[in-house]
């Protein structure tokens, strides 16, 4: 083993090789932790940290007194088939950040707690409009849950379709992160309104008048709609007059993110202060700017929703606050479970409140005397 990275992440690594190689099929069983840990001599923790891992990450499955299975790739539009237990699932978008993480960890604490066998899915999702997701989706439902929390990647025809359906049929399920609204779906959410709104009651606390809001996700997300709305409602608090022209949305530019930050940068009115989505909003927008000659502090301020990317801006100063996704993973375990309890039950719809803000005074003014 490595002596450059912990025993469990090497573990966890070289189980991922095979799976990708095809070493380990579809469908393979997995050594348990206890095998796992006499066959590498390793301690227990090790294992049992790895396979964790590969679970959440959606490479392993989990069937209840069985032990481990490499899971279906997202590609193939198939779930594995559960029988002769309870089960739920949770179904999520590729991991990319440390709250997709953590959602996944507090489903799967509340979850741990019952009888139930459970299953983690990690969906690679592609272009908005097709239909893989709506595809994989049903293929989860027909394999024998009894129970689905879903994180939906597309508010599109197909997918809205297929969740009216399990709101006809009362098949118990959760939505996370974002919304279908029009739908009577339960769901968990950030409540992220107060995130647009008090990141940008922040900038405004701090002298900005100019802000601007920058998102890059599906188009119609509820939960960005909800932060720009939260912006909107900051700024006209304050006496300021929502404008169109401060907000970017960099998945739908006529120019390059480049092109439109040096654009908007040369306004008579140019924006001292950015609200941003997360990281991958906040990075080519400082990055072009930087380059411009602008300086964080001096000439402008960032303010963004801080889901923990890896490979983040760690040394640029930012006012940040993140989302409580472990909560949000927890209360949506909840919620299914009441609802599987009780198909009467009226709609649940929580609106989890946002972390603390993660502000660091020192690099701030360090930013501002620079």
């Amino acid at each position: 083993m490595s002596t450059k990275v912990p025993v469990y992440e090497s573990i966890k690594q070289e189980l991922k090789s095979k799976i990708e190689d095809g070493s380990l099929p579809e469908g393979a069983r997995i050594p348990s932790e206890i095998e796992l840990a006499k066959q590498l001599g390793v301690n227990r923790s090790q294992t049992r940290q790895a396979l964790r891992e590969l679970e959440v990450e959606g490479y392993l499955v989990r069937k209840q007194g069985s032990g481990s299975y490499v899971a279906p790739m997202a590609g193939q539009m198939s779930a594995v088939k559960v029988a002769g237990a309870r089960a739920i699932a949770i179904v999520i978008p590729k991991i990319i950040a440390g709250h997709s993480y953590n959602v996944v960890q507090g489903f799967m604490h509340r979850a741990s707690q019952e009888s139930l066998q459970t299953l983690t899915y990690n969906l690679n999702l592609p272009q908005p409009h097709a239909p893989s997701e709506p595809r994989f989706l049903r293929s989860v439902i027909d394999s024998g849950v009894t129970g689905l929390v879903l994180w939906i990647g597309n508010d599109n025809e197909q997918t809205r379709a297929l969740v009216q359906e399990l709101i006809d049929k009362r098949f118990p399920f959760v939505l996370i992160d974002r919304c279908l609204p029009g739908l009577d779906a339960n769901y968990v959410v950030s409540d992220n309104r107060a995130l647009g709104r008090s990141l940008t009651q922040k900038l405004l606390q701090r002298g900005h008048e100019r802000i601007c809001f920058v998102g890059i996700e599906c188009p119609n997300a509820s939960s960005i709609q909800d932060r720009v709305e939260g912006y909107r409602q900051a700024l006209e608090e304050a006496g300021l007059t929502y404008d169109e022209q401060y907000i970017i949305n960099l998945t739908s530019l006529e120019q390059s993110p480049q092109e439109t930050v040096g654009t908007m940068m040369a306004f008579c009115n140019r924006p001292t202060a950015f609200v941003c989505v997360h990281v991958d909003a906040a990075r080519p927008i400082y990055n072009e700017l930087t380059k411009l000659g602008y300086r964080i502090g001096s000439n402008f301020e960032l303010a963004i929703v801080d889901d923990e990317y890896p490979g983040g801006m760690p040394h640029v100063p930012m006012i940040r606050r993140p989302q409580r996704g472990f909560e949000i993973g927890v209360q949506s375990a909840e919620v299914l479970l009441a609802r599987m309890n009780n198909p009467e039950m009226p709609t649940q719809r929580l609106y989890i409140e946002p972390g603390a803000f993660i502000e660091s005074k020192n690099e701030m003014a360090d930013a501002e005397r620079g």
